[in-house]
């Protein structure tokens, strides 16, 4: 078997590392299909399966914070590069898309050529649906992975197969430090809070939007970088992690059985909202926070709050999808029929 996963940044890059290690164990040919300017999504991969997956590239139709006019200006140079992994997707057994808008179109070529497709939502989409997950659901009948068992009211052609996170590299240790995680586009609204704490012992990734030099100035104590190739090694060592909803966050909760606070970041509105915030961080033992109505104080006695509870167990969704993915495609569509 061959199996073909989009790999669209941030979580997303997650979910395709976390089942393609699954699917290497087991013998199967993968291929992970990139965003070629997405440099850290390429240096995550390499380092977390180096030579074991083939590398094809096609472009994001827009970034996270970009409108609806980018995305038509450069719908003709994207639907050029269908061209470029044709022969990637004529190969392929199933190809498995992992959201965003980069894996609409090479979902919907491979569904063209008659290629099975299986979309996987977002961990923390559990009571809204993300918009290129639904579309593909919708209009193409793509059957969906599913995380959580709330989210089977959000699809009719879905199964839950458990919170899909990577494995983890290192043994968990106890820490002195918080590990602060603001993603690729950073979450400067959290930072800003941050900053006016009387926190001492804090490791920041700050993402795009923030430069880690300015608060280095304001913070001589802090480890501070934009973005960190082995960010679980971090996690391990970590006494509690801050991030926001998303990946990051589960893999520290359940990878590494790390106390969590959920951090929203009110700077991406196209990703899920307050209310999936509050499910996910249900489902991880903690609290969900908007870092824009905190004062520095009370966001200081939130974080002390989380290393107080302890993360629950789930069995891992990357090994139960890369044990059933054959059996999931097949019962999902026969529901249908």
């Amino acid at each position: 078997m061959r199996v073909a996963i989009t790999a669209s940044g941030g979580g997303h890059t997650g979910y395709a590392i976390a089942i393609a290690e699954q699917l290497l164990t087991r013998g199967i040919d993968v291929v992970i299909i990139v965003d070629p300017a997405d440099t850290w999504s390429l240096e995550k991969i390499r380092h977390r399966l180096g030579d074991r997956v083939e590398i094809a590239f096609a472009r994001q139709l827009r970034g996270a914070q970009e409108s609806l006019v980018a995305l038509l200006r450069r719908l003709p140079t994207r639907l050029a590069d269908l061209v470029k992994i044709h022969q990637v997707l004529a190969d392929t057994d199933i190809l498995i898309c992992t959201g965003s808008n980069h894996s609409l179109l090479p979902a919907l070529y491979a569904r063209a050529l008659g290629k099975p497709v299986l979309c996987i939502e977002a961990v923390d989409r559990i009571a809204t649906r993300s918009k290129t997950v639904a579309l593909l659901h919708d209009l193409a009948a793509v059957p969906v992975a599913l995380h959580w068992p709330a989210q089977r009211k959000l699809y009719r052609r879905a199964a839950v197969v458990g919170p899909i996170y990577e494995k983890p590299l290192y043994k968990p240790a106890q820490g002195d430090y918080i590990l602060v995680i603001t993603g690729t586009e950073g979450n400067p609204a959290l930072v800003k809070k941050l900053v006016k704490t009387s926190l001492q012992n804090i490791v920041l990734q700050t993402g795009r939007t923030v430069d880690p030099q300015l608060i280095a100035r304001h913070k001589p104590t802090w480890k501070v970088f934009r973005y960190h190739p082995d960010i679980a090694a971090l996690m391990a060592r970590a006494k509690l992690v801050v991030a926001h909803q998303g990946l990051s966050l589960v893999e520290a909760a359940l990878a590494y059985q790390k106390p969590v606070l959920l951090a929203l970041n009110p700077d991406l509105p196209r990703t899920s909202g307050l209310e999936d915030a509050v499910h996910l961080a249900r489902y991880l033992n903690t609290k969900a926070v908007n870092p824009a109505e905190l004062t520095p104080r009370q966001l200081e006695e939130n974080i002390f709050a989380a290393t107080q509870r302890r993360p629950p167990r789930y069995l891992p969704g990357a090994h139960i999808l890369a044990t059933h993915l054959t059996y999931l495609m097949k019962s999902i569509l026969n529901k249908e029929r």
